[in-house]
């Protein structure tokens, strides 16, 4: 019995730690490519977490006059190109009804007519 219970508390341990852990654990931020330019006119191209001053100045020397995210914009899913237009061919279109178009079609959406009556269910008195 102590076996069964200590698998039982194993188990959602373990249920519990794969449910939540992976919501704790810390999100890596996309590297950014920045544009620094220095005081003295000298530009630096260098990746960092963010393009902020705070960021880039342990890896650039001297005083930082501007910085620049020149990271390429990640593609969005562009939306679905529109259907092309249906054209139909008013020789190959099928007739709609109406009263004979001289085609000799019927439309196919009717109900053959049935071939044989049904028959009468002979009943002894």
């Amino acid at each position: 019995m102590p076996k069964r219970k200590l698998l039982i508390a194993l188990t959602v341990a373990g249920l519990f730690v794969a449910a939540f852990g992976s919501s704790t654990m810390s999100a890596s931020a996309d590297q950014r490519t920045c544009l620094v330019t220095t005081v003295a006119g000298q530009q630096i191209t260098i990746t960092a977490p963010a393009c902020t001053v705070d960021q880039v100045a342990a890896q650039v020397p001297g005083a930082i006059a501007s910085v620049q995210d020149v990271t390429a914009p990640t593609p969005t899913n562009p939306p679905p190109a529109p259907a092309p237009p249906v054209t139909i061919d008013a020789q190959t279109a099928p007739s709609q009804g109406g009263s004979g178009s001289g085609t000799g079609s019927t439309s196919s959406n009717s109900t053959p007519a049935p071939t044989q009556e049904p028959q009468a269910s002979k009943q002894d008195p």
